[in-house]
């Protein structure tokens, strides 16, 4: 619980934010295939991570919600482990992409 709290801060929702989904109408999201690409380095195959996707996306919508989307972290623990490194990655792809140019 502790690490959800921390999770849930304004710095750790601005990191998510920003490396993981889009803002539409005020609402965070984020897509299967951005969730793929995000989580491939924390040792889970893409079979695993579709499944984690579906079986948490609870409206059934294709995007997960904040919510949803913090939830699925805060539940599995291989992703929750390596999830320092899966934002150090994603920032990591950014900087490649927006100096790209």
């Amino acid at each position: 619980q502790r690490w959800e709290h921390h999770f849930r801060s304004g710095a750790r929702r601005a990191d998510i934010i920003r490396h993981f989904g889009t803002i539409t109408n005020g609402e965070f999201s984020v897509s299967l295939s951005k969730f793929l690409d995000a989580v491939a380095g924390a040792g889970l195959g893409v079979r695993q991570i579709k499944a984690l996707f579906v079986e948490f996306d609870a409206d059934g919508n294709g995007m997960l919600d904040m919510e949803e989307f913090t939830t699925l972290i805060s539940k599995n623990k291989t992703i929750r482990s390596h999830f320092d490194k899966i934002i150090s990655d994603a920032a990591t792809r950014s900087l490649m992409t927006w100096s790209r140019r």
